[in-house]
């Protein structure tokens, strides 16, 4: 049961989710910010004074001026034992840990009808479907909330949410987007689907006088022509962001790159020091890839993560993002020299696009409001066309 003084947890049965102690979370190059009130526990403890003895600066001070844990040369957490078992938790508990690694893989987002937590798939048995009894789950982030009330605020939730960088959508009206969204998703075409839902979002938007906008329920139909012309777009993006993602050194270098990746051209990683196979259609991969990408949308959009940084640049961030998850595990199968996609494959696809795409970078934000400016043109195009028929 939640705490008659916490706001309503809404989790649904594929929000469950069971740890099996991989470490993986501990190992990525996250900045893993320390909250001050737990900073004097951890530096008066063992744990800490092992790492020191080990040669670390175990808490660093961020470029913003905040604490945060420091990472072996390997990119491993100072506090991460051979085991793969955190000497924090051991030693202080769950509750001395920094709020992140409490949370994991639980991303909490705040919204007038509640908590909203949705999964990371950047976490090995979320993109498994290993989990237990949801209510376990709900029980466990209520005793976390409760615990460290800090770690909410519910006096400053908003009730409009942007839908574009210009215009904002009221939540009731969010709501009523959300359920078209899952009706229009198709999990045997996922990325079609959502751009189908990307377009009839972004016609909303153009011609309108006022700052806040209401959705309809209607112009939710678009010709296959409009959504090929629309995929071809955001194909170019994926491949800005494989370039990206490459981190290649000049610009002539990562628009070559672009170029050649969304062609369906082979390029060579640098990053997996492999060849990529031509990009291929997401909707051409195994059926129960398509079902895990299905749960990976749903997972996002009832956890509320497209509330931020605009809704529409969320969609396409999806959209994007289960384009670069097929491309990165299929070059994760060439590599392995695997006949098929493989759980290991299709894992380590998510870890790559969760971690510097989707969920735990804004970096490349920028591309995903320059694509939903592409997106409502093309709405602003095709609405003046229809009302000079």
């Amino acid at each position: 049961m939640d705490s008659p003084s916490l706001p309503t947890i809404h989790m649904e049965e594929f929000h469950a989710f069971e740890c099996t102690s991989c470490g993986k979370c501990c190992i990525r190059p996250w900045r893993l910010q320390l909250e001050p009130e737990l900073t004097k526990a951890i530096t008066n403890s063992t744990a800490f004074a092992t790492a020191r003895s080990k040669g670390y600066v175990p808490i660093r001070m961020g470029a913003d001026g905040s604490r945060e844990f420091a990472r072996k040369p390997n990119s491993e957490c100072v506090f991460l034992d051979e085991n793969y078992l955190c000497d924090i938790h051991a030693e202080l508990g769950i509750r001395a840990k920094p709020r992140s690694c409490q949370t994991f893989p639980y991303m909490i987002k705040e919204a007038p009808g509640g908590i909203y937590p949705h999964l990371s798939f950047a976490c090995p048995p979320v993109v498994a479907g290993l989990d237990r009894n949801v209510g376990q789950n709900r029980e466990d982030l209520a005793d976390y909330l409760k615990n460290t009330p800090k770690s909410i605020n519910t006096d400053r939730v908003p009730q409009e949410f942007l839908l574009c960088q210009t215009h904002t959508i009221p939540w009731d009206d969010y709501l009523v987007l959300e359920q078209r969204i899952l009706a229009l998703q198709d999990p045997a075409e996922p990325v079609r689907s959502l751009i189908k839902t990307a377009l009839a979002a972004s016609r909303r938007v153009p011609g309108t006088e006022q700052t806040t906008i209401r959705v309809d329920r209607s112009d939710l139909e678009w010709g296959e022509d409009d959504v090929d012309f629309a995929h071809d777009i955001l194909r170019q993006y994926v491949g800005a962001l494989a370039a990206a993602i490459e981190d290649l050194s000049g610009p002539a270098e990562r628009d070559e790159y672009s170029a050649a990746v969304a062609k369906g051209e082979t390029v060579y990683s640098h990053r997996l020091e492999l060849e990529f196979p031509p990009i291929k259609p997401v909707s051409e991969l195994p059926s129960w890839v398509l079902k895990t990408m299905d749960r990976y949308l749903l997972n996002g959009v009832m956890g509320k993560a497209l509330l931020g940084p605009t809704i529409l640049s969320r969609l396409l961030t999806y959209a994007v993002g289960i384009e670069l998850v097929g491309f990165y595990t299929e070059a994760f199968r060439a590599r392995r020299g695997n006949q098929e996609i493989t759980l290991e494959d299709l894992t380590d696809g998510f870890e790559i696009v969760e971690a510097d795409v989707v969920t735990h970078s804004h970096d490349l934000d920028r591309y995903f409001y320059q694509l939903e400016s592409s997106f409502l043109r093309m709405a602003k195009v095709e609405t003046a066309g229809r009302s000079r028929a």
